[in-house]
């Protein structure tokens, strides 16, 4: 009985350390803020080798960050392998960009 309880156990430890949970992409980027969107802005963009990416999860991004200057930071994100439709502005075109998780911005 214990040879089977030892051996159940030790399946169970292998299946747990062998999902390895994904670690996110760390870069240098650039961090624009381009006004609230309640008053027609288009909150932050994050710019990436001359790509321009939308946050999904701007509230990661601190308010310290809301301001006309453009930042050089440090960000942690995962990537996205979608486009978002995206509309700044009340008479804006729509328009397809790239999108990326904020984990951690410094």
């Amino acid at each position: 009985m214990k040879p089977l309880i030892a051996s159940i156990l030790l399946v169970l430890l292998w299946i747990g350390c062998s999902k390895k949970d994904p670690l996110p992409f760390c870069t240098t980027a650039t961090l624009s803020y381009s006004g609230s969107y309640a008053a027609d802005g288009c909150g932050f963009w994050i710019t990436i080798d001359d790509t321009r990416y939308k946050p999904t999860h701007e509230e990661a991004i601190p308010d310290s960050f809301k301001t006309s200057t453009v930042h050089t930071v440090t960000l942690n994100y995962f990537p996205a392998d979608t486009l978002s439709t995206f509309q700044c502005g009340f008479s804006a075109p729509q328009q397809d960009v790239p999108t990326l998780e904020v984990v951690s911005i410094e």
